[in-house]
């Protein structure tokens, strides 16, 4: 699937398209962010933050809501030391029971 798990994101280039998987564990819409809303997605090897626009995120609304696993295809965002992926396309991940035991989404 070619997903890159939130350790290796450092060595991503800023701007380079990427692909990360994970189990949502947080999702914030704070007020002050103008429609933006904001995720960590949780792997075996950490977390990776991805920021998603307002106009995706009425696109992607029902599928943030209900998914517990997500692939997210996005540009990589490094400022100041703060990775973000932001997200362009988003998809549910289904996992197998045997999947889930490992929690690799490699």
């Amino acid at each position: 699937m070619g997903v890159t798990t939130a350790v290796r994101l450092r060595l991503v280039p800023n701007s380079e398209r990427v692909t990360v998987a994970g189990f949502a564990i947080v999702t914030q819409r704070p007020g002050t962010a103008n429609g933006m809303l904001f995720q960590s997605l949780e792997d075996e090897t950490g977390i990776t933050n991805v920021a998603v626009m307002p106009h995706l995120c009425k696109r992607f609304a029902p599928l943030i809501q209900r998914s517990r696993f997500l692939l997210v295809e996005g540009k990589m965002q490094s400022v100041d030391g703060s990775l973000t992926v932001r997200a362009e396309l988003i998809k549910p991940l289904n996992l197998t029971e045997a999947e889930l035991t490992g929690r690799s989404f490699r």
